[in-house]
């Protein structure tokens, strides 16, 4: 195995390893439902929209969101409910009162982005009272060989 493959491999590795450490607990409530992040405009300001609870522009957090460093520090939104009026108010301002669910990417935007173009993400395990997690990605090519 030549030098330049080898580099290659050690930094596909390498970003595994550091991939390995998102966030991805984030994506879904525990209900399984996804969860949201504010939407930004090009300065990065919360678009305004009427239209949602919260009054701004909501949108599904994605894998790649989770990796994006310009997206840290973003709150990942908790899911709100609907089903008592008064009480649900009550709830949805305590829970994003006290949410301090972020985003703590770490790879550029274009980094995060090829790294799911390339990999799936099949299990993450957040951590556990001691501290384990773990997450098992998939790279697309290998399974397309094998197909």
């Amino acid at each position: 195995m030549d030098n330049k493959i080898l580099i290659q491999k050690l930094r596909d590795n390498a970003e595994l390893a550091w991939a390995s450490y998102g966030y991805f607990h984030l994506l879904k409530d525990s209900k399984g439902i996804s969860r949201k992040r504010y939407a930004l405009d090009e300065q990065g300001n919360k678009i305004t929209d009427n239209s949602y609870l919260r009054g701004y522009k909501e949108i599904e957090a994605t894998f790649a969101d989770i990796l994006n460093l310009q997206l840290n520090r973003q709150e990942v939104l908790i899911n709100q409910t609907t089903s008592n009026e008064f009480l649900s108010s009550i709830l949805n301002k305590l829970d994003d009162t006290f949410n301090f669910d972020a985003l703590k990417g770490e790879f550029s935007p274009l980094q995060a982005k090829q790294f799911f173009s390339r990999y799936d993400l099949l299990k993450h395990c957040p951590n556990t009272g001691s501290g384990f997690s773990a997450t098992l990605s998939y790279e697309k090519t290998e399974r397309i060989k094998r197909n």
